[in-house]
């Protein structure tokens, strides 16, 4: 089955990337011009979602197109001659405008004056398409998505295209190590931390995802399975905006949590404020059960049941002074502050044909987590011409306390239920990260089609981990037993150059990255003396076609390939070990390597709604998480390891379907063929992924929508899943002109989000069962309160994007 899928896919890639090539009888004639513009009202406000048309001397219409948000029109293809051109806007008296065109030509800013004939209280709403294509990316808007409502960014995530994430683990086109961004800031946080911090991001305040799976060359190389951006809505009111909520989700016969929140900003003349604060209290439980064989026909059963409660703070502050209208300087600060409590209770059978062999396990195994989280950023902007050209200054300071310890008290009997074994002791693994990044970058804008830029970046990273242990013995506690300590120093160089324009009608984008790392570790104590380092120098190479295959713009294909690496997190290098339960340690590996990652795309977007994608993806020295059994003592070690490759070869597809009126469904499904191989196990898998969204408008104002997923199973690493599914439904209602909204919803209504798996190493398979707290009831209420006229708030770009996403 696997060659009959990839030999279609080799046969479309290459006649796919010939036709983007190959000048069409129009493109390849000198007498063929773009023409492009942005408009624009009196007061220099972008005016957003016009039509904009072109008209020969007949007064047919050579083309239409509809402007962007901030008011930009680009026209290809346009044959040398005089036309007019027409803008056509609610609100404003429609634009006449006789143009002649012998090259490409820009026309600048053209000013729109009001209809005196509308009314001023008169609002239009311009409702953008789920999915569209920009230059680089697959974006899904958000905004206006009746499914979306009372969502959390990390349900969101399963709703786009290509994106798969099962337990917190993102992947794009089956490829898993994803990073994500929010406006374009890579977070900076990761692991649990991650999780939660995604859980607590409302599809309110989210505009639009962004899906890069090959990313140009000025992101960082990290992230083997490509970028996801989270967009948050920046459209804010002049004079004070604020906004107060809460959340509160139930678990289906399990848990509550909650969460208050709340945000004001202001603005007044050059100078923006904003500050925002969230409080969750989350509590949910997990269910894991474990199967095995074991060295002398010993079968092992474990039950681990675990409750989790984590109470987190969030603060973010922001200032921006607007120096001069080319000039602009922020300052801004994110605090995190969590306490996360795991009690885990764990019961474990090993039973042998020889009933006197066997024995019985239990045990308490809890873990405590505290976090405190900060990072201060510095943005300078310098806009250098009318184009748009600018430099940019970045510089981060990014501080992290972490004070885990995790707790075993543990006992074993015999078949006679005589006391073979007790165990207590307290494993403490505190790490101190500091982070310090500068970057500078110049654009330079020739027009808006071609465009330079440049680049350089630093980053300085150390890391303290001190490990110990305390135990338990003849009724003492003895401290600081075992005791080492493991510094990590990173320092990475990086530079970077890319190249933008259009030739022969196809878009591109071509640009390298090389990135130098010098990398020292070392461990100290408990006989463990060790020194770790690493020198090494990458190059990044990355390449973006797109050809718009109509004048309407409704038909693009678009060609992608990149290579990316993939940084062990600085949790993963650490070689501590922890109890996870009576038979299981997990540990770090202070010899891991950079995995690296090879790979195309190749898509195409049919009347700006259906969409079809090929892919591939190469990743060597994959970092692995391995479970194994240690023959002697029968305790299973997980832990990472970079061992063979991996190779997925996908097939996106995604149809929208308006039904009728008012029921309308996106529909995604995702194809794969993959490959998992390495000296000790040898996996091959096809699967799919079925993906089915439906959003209804009901009478009075109500709005619902109903969600589905299912999958056979999915391959990630030596693991296999059986098949999951899940099934959602959401309502939602807005009152007092939209300041209040209301949301209810029912998540994995069937009980099926969950997984059973089977995980394989040399002759070792383990049966797998999860379950999870992913039957929940979630209400969600928001207010918000505008005083004053509408403005855009600033992106505050970081340079930290890598180093403390890794955190």
């Amino acid at each position: 089955m696997k060659k009959n899928l990839r030999q279609p896919l080799l046969f479309c890639t290459v006649l796919l990337i010939a036709i983007i090539f190959l000048p069409t009888g129009a493109t390849g004639q000198s007498n063929i011009v773009n023409v492009q513009g942005k408009m624009s009202d009196r007061n220099g406000t972008p005016i957003s979602y016009a039509t904009v048309t072109i008209k020969d001397g007949n007064g047919t219409v050579v083309q239409t197109k509809f402007a962007d948000e901030p008011g930009n029109f680009f026209f290809q293809n346009i044959p040398q001659g005089f036309y007019t051109l027409s803008i056509d806007v609610v609100g404003y008296i429609t634009k006449l405008q006789d143009i002649s065109v012998s090259e490409n030509t820009d026309l600048g800013v053209i000013t729109l004056e009001q209809d005196p004939n509308v009314l001023a209280e008169v609002t239009v709403t311009a409702r953008r398409p789920v999915l569209s294509r920009q230059r680089d990316r697959l974006v899904m808007n958000v905004e206006n998505m009746v499914s979306a409502s009372g969502r959390s960014s990390m349900e969101l995530l399963s709703m786009v295209p290509g994106v798969f994430v099962m337990q917190g683990n993102i992947s794009i086109n089956g490829v898993s190590g994803s990073r994500v961004m929010v406006d374009g800031r890579m977070l900076n946080i990761s692991g649990d931390d991650l999780k939660d911090y995604l859980r607590n991001l409302k599809a309110e305040d989210i505009q639009s995802i962004e899906v890069i799976a090959r990313p140009p060359a000025e992101y960082e190389a990290s992230g083997s399975g490509g970028l996801i951006n989270i967009v948050m809505k920046k459209r804010r009111e002049s004079g004070l905006q604020a906004r107060i909520g809460h959340d509160y989700s139930k678990g289906l016969g399990h848990y509550p949590s909650y969460r208050p929140f709340a945000g004001v900003s202001y603005n007044s003349g050059k100078m923006t404020l904003s500050a925002d604060y969230s409080f969750s209290d989350n509590k949910s439980f997990e269910n894991l059960s474990q199967s095995r064989v074991l060295s002398q026909q010993g079968q092992y059963t474990a039950a681990n049941n675990s409750i989790d409660r984590t109470q987190s703070h969030r603060v973010r502050l922001s200032g921006i002074y607007d120096i001069t209208k080319d000039h602009v300087l922020a300052i801004d600060y994110t605090g995190r502050f969590s306490r996360s409590v795991d009690s885990l209770v764990s019961h474990t059978t090993i039973t042998y044909p020889e009933p006197q062999q066997n024995t019985v396990s239990s045990g308490d195994f809890p873990m405590v987590r505290p976090v405190d989280y900060h990072n201060v950023g510095v943005n300078y902007t310098w806009k250098t011409d009318t184009l748009g050209s600018t430099f940019r200054v970045v510089a981060d300071y990014t501080n992290s306390d972490k004070r885990p310890s995790s707790g075993t008290f543990s006992e074993t009997f015999d078949a006679q239920d005589q006391l073979l074994q007790d165990t207590s002791f307290l494993f403490r693994f505190p790490s101190m990260s500091q982070i310090v990044t500068a970057e500078a970058r110049y654009q330079k804008k020739w027009t808006t089609s071609w465009d330079m830029q440049v680049g350089a970046k630093l980053s300085h990273t150390d890391i303290n981990n001190q490990n110990a242990y305390d135990i338990l013995r003849d009724g003492n506690w003895i401290s600081d037993m075992q005791s080492f300590d493991y510094f990590y120093k990173e320092r990475i160089a990086a530079g970077f150059v890319s190249l933008s324009g259009e030739l022969y009608g196809t878009t591109f984008n071509v640009g390298l990255r090389g990135e130098n790392s010098s990398i020292q570790g070392e461990v100290s104590g408990d006989g463990q003396d060790t020194i770790i380092g690493s020198d090494y120098f990458n190059l990044f190479p990355t390449l973006y076609l797109q050809r718009v295959l109509d004048q309407q713009g409704r038909h693009v294909l678009t060609f992608s390939a990149n290579r990316r690496i993939q940084r062990p997190s600085y949790n993963e290098l650490n070689p501590y070990r922890y109890f996870l339960d009576n038979y299981s340690v997990v540990t770090g590996n202070p010899h891991l390597r950079p995995q690296i990652t090879h790979g195309g795309e190749l898509a195409y977007l049919f009347r700006q709604k259906y969409y079809l994608a090929f892919s591939y993806n190469k990743t060597k020295d994959v970092i692995y998480q391995i479970i194994e059994t240690d023959p002697e003592s029968d305790m299973l070690l997980a832990w990472r390891k970079n061992t063979g490759k991996q190779e997925v070869y996908t097939v996106t597809i995604s149809a929208p379907i308006q039904f009728v009126k008012w029921w309308s469904s996106s529909n995604n499904l995702l194809l794969s063929s993959g490959s998992s191989v390495a000296p000790e196990f040898d996996l091959q898998l096809n699967t799919f992924v079925f993906q089915s969204e439906h959003e209804f408008t009901l009478p009075k104002g109500w709005t619902a929508s109903l969600s589905a997923m299912y999958t056979p199973r999915i391959l990630q690493g030596n693991v296999i899943t059986r098949p999951i599914s899940n099934v959602d439904l959401g309502v939602r209602k807005r009152f007092f002109n939209d300041r209040l909204t209301a949301a209810a919803s029912i998540s994995d209504i069937f009980y099926t989000a969950n997984f059973d798996a089977k995980s394989y190493y040399n002759n070792d398979v383990i049966l797998i069962g999860n379950r999870q707290q992913t039957r929940v009831l979630s209400l969600s209420l928001t207010y918000n309160i505008n005083i004053g006229k509408s403005f855009k708030m600033r992106s505050l770009m970081k340079s930290n994007t890598e180093e403390s996403g890794r955190l």
